[in-house]
């Protein structure tokens, strides 16, 4: 009895070789490893040749959004903020380095920063309404504006310098006026990025060394500006200002004062430039340097507050700006907006001209806002003219309902000396035909499907909307680039492979809330009837089994008398510690899959493709330590709970960092939407290489 049950259960295991076959369109390397199905979840495969469909040792994972896991979300979250404040800490140390393009590079709109940040809005979208997000971006814009500023004071600082050693003074002193401007924008941007910096963390302490090189290189142009200024310049004063008050449109506001020197003699009649708010005004100083001047306000914020009136000296002058403060009150004047002249139809990239004018107290309002939308889609603004007009250029854009919709001319301000207003006119959207194509290639189990989106003269559709169909199923959505193309990689659906040599593969665009109209081009790829891995691998399973029947039948037939003389006992046979040890084959099967895996990895990232180099890097690392026991045969937890469960056994340190490095590289990779750089997957791909005990690559 006892040699026709190992027999039997060597027999089984044979037979569930030949049975327990996955995609036979997928590679050796990549079969079992990622595979995406209705729901948004992940298939990450535990054993080799094993369907992700209905094998209960594949790890299913959840994308952490839908499964409510919010402490992988704010991990990622967290990561990649680290990540920002680093860029953002790095630029301002090389600006005091002196290596202003090294600076720039690290948070140009272009760099990694902007790669990181879009990655960033994605997982802390809705947090604080995206304020975070917006906090990381202005600090980007002070930050690109900081260094530009630094490196065009000490630029101009050079030629001031050799202006004054070759005894050019006048144009020493035109130096002079344009260092003290970005002396002021140095100090401006300056504390601007202190505040941001300060809102993205709560973390202080992370930039006191950041925060301590902004003051020290503020301080020490305006010190270097103020010794300047003193040399080239002879300070001014306002004085014996009068405002009348409350003022409004309607009633213009007037200013009256005085404007001498730093030691009191008058600058006496001569053309002087005020301003207040955004609007300069020009008068002229009496013999004793009084001057009287007016202005009906616009864009000034209505109410009753301390106002800013400076003097602005002219380019060649010898003498410094000034400022002074008055208490001013403004009233709203009701306005009213015209369209002179729309277009009444149009069409997707239409060049369209809006013209008009706005008016108040029977006068044209100058300087004043105005938007102009289609349907709600924003074409342009424009700020009207002295006399109140206006002119705005655009282009339809494709996200305008074909039909009859409106032109609609805004005043863009509230709470300001002019109020807000509107006006529209009438006009017909008409819908423009598309043009779509799509060539669709096989890898494995992954299908990269490219083409462009168009219209049928030829202009790109961008920022579209396509749906990629597999044998009629949406299977996944990309948008299209600035030039109307696109490009996408996913996973080939397991149940459309069975019994079938080809499948169609669609690109689909349909998006009712356009102008565009809808289109479908089609494409078919092949699918082999067998994967010679496959079989390779069937083969080398069933030579296992075949050796492990020999092996068992001989210690069946060896260990006979002891089987017989324990016949009587119903206790199966232990290890003394009472734990079942397993096998060393599975193990050593398992191991060299992994190691491979490994391999696979890093062939990946030298083919450039971080993500998906991460997600094969972790898969080889799951299945490690399903082997080891570390994943305690729980295969339903999601990667943090994997982690967490990890952390709480017999990991050390070394291998609960290097997990803990290719997990988060893992969430950013599977589920944030986004690139990794190279930098970062090479370093989540050697961490997994040291827990699956493979040699890094600088081994």
């Amino acid at each position: 009895m006892r040699h026709g049950e190992v027999v039997l259960v060597l027999l089984l295991l044979l037979s569930g070789a030949g049975t327990a076959a996955e995609d036979p369109t997928a590679s050796g390397t990549e079969r079992g490893i990622i595979s995406e199905v209705d729901g948004g979840e992940l298939f990450v495969g535990t054993g080799v040749g094993k369907s992700a469909a209905n094998n209960s040792s594949v790890l299913r994972h959840k994308n952490p959004d839908s499964a409510g896991e919010k402490g992988s979300s704010e991990d990622v979250e967290r990561w990649l903020a680290n990540r920002l404040s680093g860029r953002l800490n790095q630029s301002v140390v090389q600006i005091s380095q002196g290596d202003y393009q090294r600076a720039k590079r690290l948070v140009d709109n272009d760099s990694e920063y902007s790669e990181m940040l879009g990655k960033y809005v994605n997982v802390s979208e809705g947090a604080k309404e995206g304020e975070s997000g917006k906090q990381f971006e202005r600090s980007q814009r002070n930050q690109q504006q900081f260094v530009e500023n630094v490196r065009s004071y000490r630029k101009t600082l050079k030629k001031y310098q050799k202006a004054k050693r070759n005894g050019n003074e006048q144009r020493a002193n035109q130096l002079a006026r344009e260092l003290n401007r970005y002396s002021d924008r140095v100090k401006r941007n300056g504390d601007d990025l202190k505040r941001n910096l300060k809102n993205v963390s709560s973390n202080q302490t992370q930039f006191s060394n950041t925060t301590r090189t902004i003051d020290e290189i503020s301080q020490n142009i305006t010190q270097r500006q103020t010794s300047i200024a003193q040399r080239e310049f002879t300070g001014t004063r306002l004085s014996n200002l009068i405002v009348q008050t409350p003022a409004s449109f309607r009633n213009p506001l007037t200013i009256t004062g005085k404007l001498t020197a730093a030691n009191g003699s008058a600058l006496s009649s001569r053309p002087i430039t005020l301003r207040i708010g955004n609007r300069s005004i020009r008068t002229k100083t009496d013999g004793d340097g009084w001057f009287n001047a007016s202005y009906r306000p616009t864009s000034l914020k209505a109410g009753s507050a301390p106002r800013t009136i400076k003097y602005i000296p002219q380019p060649n002058s010898a003498y410094l700006g000034t400022n002074a403060t008055v208490n001013v009150t403004i009233r709203q004047t009701e306005p009213t907006v015209e369209i002179e002249e729309a277009p009444r139809t149009g069409r997707y990239e239409d060049n369209l001209t809006v013209t008009g004018n706005v008016t108040a107290a029977n006068a044209g309002a100058s300087q004043v806002p105005v938007v102009v939308t289609v349907g709600g889609a924003p074409i342009g603004t424009a700020q009207t003219s002295s006399d109140g007009s206006f002119t705005v250029e655009g282009t339809l854009p494709a996200n305008v309902s074909a039909g009859e919709r409106r032109v609609r001319a805004r005043i863009a301000q509230t709470g300001r000396a002019i109020a807000s207003a509107k006006t529209s006119k009438p006009i017909t959207v008409r819908p423009t035909a598309t043009d779509i194509s799509i060539n669709a290639t096989r890898n494995g189990s992954l299908i990269h499907a490219t083409g462009a989106l168009t219209t049928t003269t030829g202009a790109p559709a961008a920022n579209q909307t396509i749906q990629l169909r597999v044998s009629g199923r949406t299977v996944t959505t990309v948008r299209t680039n600035e030039t109307g193309h696109y490009s996408v990689v996913t996973p080939l659906p397991n149940d459309t492979v069975s019994g079938r040599e080809s499948v169609e593969v669609a690109a689909v665009y349909a998006e009712p809330t356009t102008n565009l109209e809808s289109s479908t081009a089609r494409t078919r790829i092949q699918l082999p009837a067998e994967s010679t891995e496959l079989a390779d691998w069937r083969l080398w399973l069933a030579g296992v089994g075949l050796l492990g029947l020999i092996v068992g039948c001989a210690y069946a037939i060896r260990s006979r008398e002891l089987l017989e003389r324990d016949s009587d006992s119903d206790e199966s046979i232990v290890p003394e510690d009472g734990i079942e040890e397993p096998d060393s084959t599975e193990e050593s099967a398992e191991g060299e899959v992994s190691r491979e895996l490994i391999r696979t990895a890093r062939e990946q990232l030298a083919a450039g493709r971080s993500n998906v180099a991460v997600q094969t890097a972790y898969a080889a690392v799951r299945r490690h330590l399903a082997v080891e026991g570390a994943d305690d045969g729980r295969t339903g937890l999601t990667h943090w709970e994997m982690y967490r469960a990890f952390q709480l056994g017999d990991g050390d340190d070394d291998s609960l960092s290097a997990l803990h490095e290719l997990t988060r590289a893992y969430e950013v990779a599977a589920f944030a939407s986004a690139s990794l750089s190279p930098d970062d997957a090479r370093t989540a791909v050697d961490a997994a290489a040291a827990l699956v005990s493979e040699p890094t690559a600088d081994e």
